[in-house]
């Protein structure tokens, strides 16, 4: 009976209880939401606007910008390999409290630098459970490849 590396990877991610359901199944992580939508939601986050008003367009482009800073802050981080101008749906929520907390002086308002330790915390946690089924899978191929040999 031959057996898939990937079957053998989320197999072995389901007996350690990294991901009980397969990425497949996983809407949250793999749907990608443009960096253009959180920066409207960091805005109505820091009260700049209601949840149904439509930005200035010098709101919208600072906001941005912060998003791409708070990615790029990430990316040197190596935490995130996905690209800046969309980001996983499960990691919206980080994303916009984190280009808000970013953007919270631009508008007289203060944020607190413990809260964007835990959001960047959430993402680098949840980052390495998303890449859990890459690692698994290279993990598996290592192990067949060493009892080949």
């Amino acid at each position: 009976m031959t057996v898939s590396v990937s079957t053998i990877g989320q197999q072995a991610l389901r007996r350690l209880g990294i991901r009980v359901v397969p990425l497949d199944d996983s809407p949250t992580l793999t749907e990608m939401v443009p960096a253009a939508t959180i920066a409207t939601a960091a805005l109505v986050e820091l009260g700049v606007i209601a949840s149904d008003e439509t930005p200035s367009a010098s709101d919208q482009a600072l906001m941005v910008d912060k998003v791409a800073s708070v990615h790029a802050a990430l990316d040197a981080q190596g935490v995130v390999w996905w690209d800046s101008t969309a980001m996983p749906r499960a990691f919206v929520e980080e994303y916009t409290k984190l280009a808000a907390a970013q953007a919270a002086s631009s508008f007289g308002k203060a944020s607190d630098p413990q809260v964007v330790a835990l959001l960047e915390a959430r993402v680098r946690k949840g980052a390495m459970v998303l890449s859990a089924d890459d690692n698994a899978n290279q993990a598996v191929m290592s192990v067949h490849q060493d009892l080949t040999m």
